[in-house]
């Protein structure tokens, strides 16, 4: 593993692969609302052999800036909601659900 890039290499598919899977699990649980979106909070842990274990969801997650860490992931977190927010070319049978499946995906 030296000199691979771990995360990108390994683990950032495992979290995408979760993620949608959680989101298609209750897809028909989604109450759609018009020009509204819910941010969704994902905790993860990796363990010593690049599992990825979903620790939980949160429907409304800790947006606060607790530590540098989280001050940097916090920010770029409100920066992405933004683009999806006024990102306006939804494809006809997308609900806002699955247009944040598909921008993960294309996100690389």
């Amino acid at each position: 593993t030296e000199g691979r890039d771990i995360y990108n290499d390994i683990i950032k598919e495992k979290i995408k692969q979760i993620v949608i899977w959680s989101l298609e699990s209750v897809q028909d649980m989604f109450d759609v609302r018009k020009n509204s979106i819910e941010l969704y909070g994902y905790d993860f842990m990796v363990d010593e052999t690049y599992n990825v274990w979903l620790i939980e969801i949160n429907s409304s997650p800790a947006m606060d800036y607790s530590t540098h860490i989280t001050k940097k992931l916090v920010q770029q977190v409100l920066e992405d909601t933004a683009k999806t927010v006024s990102y306006t070319h939804l494809r006809a049978h997308e609900t806002p659900e699955h247009l944040v499946c598909r921008l993960l995906l294309e996100k690389k």
